[in-house]
């Protein structure tokens, strides 16, 4: 049912204390809702186009939404993921597993060296240190070899960089070691 010159008001009667009807009031009472819940309904829509499209943002830059996040947050080394799994391997197998790293900070840094605690891990160490330029990505292989014991492991790759807002990337490998 349409509504005759509802959202026109004349200054006489916003004088005289009557009620000003807006646009989005005029929208509302033609959808049948209220002018609150017209808000809510736009707001939440609009919430759930703008996530979606960083979503898929972050998922195509980064390689995953805890990138996008960790940009945010002011990151600006970017591992696609801290923690991979190199699933299951049978004694004697080894399995590499590669981290990228992702260069935003402004300016070349420097990958030096690694850490692991476990003889069963193993950085790819050729040509560290590394530069990677701004803008740059490098991947990082880190190569998992069964050891005799078996059951499932988590261990602790310790990346150095020379970026002192950066010094550290710590990455997680984990898995099953099976006979």
């Amino acid at each position: 049912m349409p509504i005759k010159n509802e959202s026109l008001v004349t200054s006489e009667c916003a004088e005289l204390g009557e009620l000003q009807v807006t646009h989005q009031d005029t929208v509302a009472k033609r959808l049948g809702k209220r002018p609150i819940q017209l808000w809510m309904v736009t707001t939440v829509t609009c919430s759930v186009v703008v996530l979606t499209a960083f979503a898929g943002f972050a998922h195509w830059r980064f390689g995953s939404l805890r990138g996008g996040l960790s940009y945010l947050a002011g990151e600006r080394l970017i591992v696609d993921h801290h923690t991979k799994s190199f699933g299951e391997l049978a004694t004697g197998d080894e399995r590499t597993v590669v981290f990228t790293v992702i260069n935003l900070a402004g300016r070349e840094v420097q990958i030096l060296g690694a850490k692991v605690d476990c003889s069963c891990v193993k950085v790819d160490v050729d040509g560290l240190p590394r530069l990677v330029a701004h803008g740059a990505e490098a991947r990082i292989g880190v190569l998992v070899r069964s050891a005799k014991k078996t059951g499932k492991v988590s261990e602790v790759v310790v990346i150095y960089t020379d970026n002192p807002d950066v010094p550290r990337l710590t990455l997680r490998v984990l898995g099953e070691f099976r006979e």
